[in-house]
């Protein structure tokens, strides 16, 4: 039997199917999407409806307990703000559409790994009875096997710590950084792909985007290039990607197999160059061959995207935390079935 939450869920997917054409709306621009009328109606369905449960289990500081620096810091950010929200997080899980696992990759890195092991299994075996404790205290991951649950996680190794629980790995919603398609862990259209932000300074996330150049630091020389080089890191992923966004220079992204973030809405083409590795060695031809006018129109786009990727001590319509937490709400429609 279908709980009030399942057809909250199909009622939205059936709004969303017939959005209304959107002609012109002050706070999005039309061009950074791939259909911005259907993002604005279930933007708008997720607002009016959505709810989260958070669950209160797990030791601190391997759960709630979010970092707000470096180069990980995406996950820390969501944590703070999802646990500091009052419009979405509900306390009684009965009226939950989504059930956030509030756990830390990065905690998992700093307090389980073995320095020189290279073993990953101690943060796999945490993983593993945390859901376990979870499935067994509570109904609601059973009902759906892990599938109206997700995880928000940038570390590296986020991905691989899942293996020792299937329905962890399978059914889950991940939200990581490294989302690698050619892995078999990460699925286009379920997971979604976190974008990975450097914040240097926690109390001021802010600090330093935009603007023009003063010096040749490594900011400065972003924000003073037409075009910013974001090849894959140690993983597919790489914070340079949202950096060039921040500093008006257009990304030129080299990472086979790397989901976008929020490609699922944002149409990356209007703003990013995106160049296969094996085209590496064409890559000043690739990017000369970019008419003038081309490139003022994507340039123009990343400034008016940058208000997308951006943190907010408090959330800010369609603001980073908003996109993040619309993806998750729109890859789980993709998976509710409309009778």
């Amino acid at each position: 039997m279908l709980m009030q939450t399942d057809l909250q869920l199909i009622h939205a997917k059936k709004a969303i199917a017939g959005a209304p054409v959107v002609l012109h709306d002050p706070d999005l621009y039309a061009p950074l999407f791939l259909n911005v009328s259907v993002f604005k109606r279930s933007y708008k369905m997720m607002e009016r409806i959505l709810k989260v449960y958070i669950y209160e289990d797990g030791p601190k500081p391997l759960c709630h307990t979010p970092q707000l620096d470096g180069i990980y810091a995406s996950e820390g950010w969501f944590m703070k703000l999802m646990e500091e929200n009052t419009q979405f997080v509900v306390k009684d899980p009965n009226k939950a559409h989504l059930f956030y696992l509030p756990y830390s990759s990065r905690q998992l890195r700093t307090q389980l790994y073995v320095a020189g092991s290279r073993s990953m299994k101690p943060l796999s075996i945490f993983l593993r009875d945390y859901v376990n404790s979870i499935s067994a205290k509570y109904p609601f991951w059973n009902r759906t096997r892990g599938a109206d649950h997700f995880l928000v996680a940038c570390h590296d190794w986020a991905t691989y710590t899942t293996n020792l629980h299937e329905e962890l790995r399978k059914n889950t919603i991940k939200v990581v950084c490294n989302a690698d398609v050619s892995e078999g862990v990460f699925v286009r259209g379920k997971d979604v792909s976190l974008a990975e932000t450097y914040v240097r300074t926690p109390n001021s996330p802010r600090k330093a985007i935009g603007g023009r150049p003063a010096s040749r630091s490594y900011i400065e020389h972003m924000k003073s290039s037409k075009f910013c080089i974001c090849p894959m890191g140690y993983e597919v992923n790489s914070p340079r990607i949202v950096e060039a966004i921040y500093y008006d220079c257009v990304p030129v992204i080299i990472a086979d197999n790397f989901v976008l973030p929020f490609q699922e809405v944002l149409d990356w083409s209007a703003f990013s160059v995106v160049v296969a590795e094996k085209d590496i060695p064409s890559l000043k031809e690739i990017l000369l061959g970019i008419s003038g006018r081309r490139y003022v129109r994507m340039q123009t786009n990343v400034r008016r995207l940058r208000k997308h990727f951006l943190w907010n001590d408090k959330p800010v319509k369609y603001d980073l935390f908003h996109m993040i937490l619309h993806s998750i709400w729109f890859n789980r429609l993709n998976h509710v079935h409309v009778r």
